[in-house]
């Protein structure tokens, strides 16, 4: 997981989304992996990016913030 800050001071978290219960990636060292950004206005707000695998472990704070402008917001509903 790596946490960070955007220019409006808001903090992010973004970690792998296909992920065990211990951290181990799904498919180890192959193709895309999922980012789930996590954060924002509230602490509430999740984005979700594809990227390469390894791409989140060598990412710069600016690579972080460019992904998270272009991620696509998660919207969960429960119930009807």
């Amino acid at each position: 997981m790596r946490v960070f800050k955007v220019s409006d001071g808001t903090s992010w978290a973004a970690r792998l989304h296909d992920t065990t219960d211990d951290g181990e990636t799904v498919t180890p060292g192959v193709g895309w992996e999922a980012i789930l950004f996590e954060g924002g206005p509230g602490s509430v707000a999740q984005r979700l990016v594809y990227r390469p695998h390894g791409w989140l472990a060598s990412a710069s704070t600016d690579d972080l913030a460019a992904a998270l402008e272009e991620g696509v917001a998660i919207r969960v509903r429960w119930g009807d």
